[in-house]
């Protein structure tokens, strides 16, 4: 029998269900930028990193390049690869549909590390998608589910010794106000 312990360990992280996790500021920013942009066509790169829940994006970066753009098309005019120096590898691409189009995915998805579809007629994210290099020839372009998150506060909260802890109020212990919840009927009569 064949102990846990006996078990050999890669260490890898197995994504079975890839998710790009965008948090709620970066959402938020998207939209200004619709705004000012929209109904044109938008492209913005932000930075991602993998973590054991799939992409993160990171919320605090954010470059808008220098970019030609109709009601249905976007086109980047200058060079990224200094943006990719940088660690901008994620396009977020202003789009009137919830999904890319044809061309979207054939020429511009494949050189960064994800896209994502930012519906500018819904104001919301639609589809995502992961590229992962195999070589120097091929990319496997892999559909992510889009997920948009309120990251937890860093850091210590002031003041939490402001806040006095009662087990009474008003005269009556607390049990007794449960009881007035669950019997409100009898205490309101309804």
């Amino acid at each position: 029998m064949i102990e846990r312990e006996d078990v050999w360990d890669s260490g890898l992280i197995y994504i079975k269900d890839p998710k790009i996790l965008v948090p709620y500021k970066v959402l938020t920013l998207l939209k200004r930028i619709d705004k000012e942009a929209s109904p044109y066509e938008w492209i913005v790169l932000l930075k991602g990193v993998w973590t054991p829940e799939g992409l993160e994006i990171l919320g605090d970066e954010y470059v808008i390049p220098k970019q030609r753009v109709t009601t249905g098309s976007a086109e980047i005019t200058e060079d990224v690869s200094p943006y990719f120096e940088q660690g901008f590898n994620v396009l977020v691409h202003g789009h009137p549909m919830n999904s890319f189009s044809y061309l979207d995915r054939e020429l511009a998805n494949g050189n960064y590390l994800a896209s994502i579809v930012f519906n500018n007629n819904e104001k919301k994210l639609g589809e995502g998608v992961i590229n992962v290099k195999i070589n120097d020839d091929i990319v496997l372009a892999v559909k992510a589910k889009v997920e948009v998150f309120v990251p937890e506060l860093e850091g210590e909260i002031q003041g939490l010794e402001n806040i006095e802890k009662v087990t009474e109020r008003r005269g009556r212990k607390w049990e007794e106000d449960e009881l007035m919840k669950r019997y409100r009927y009898i205490y309101y009569g309804y």
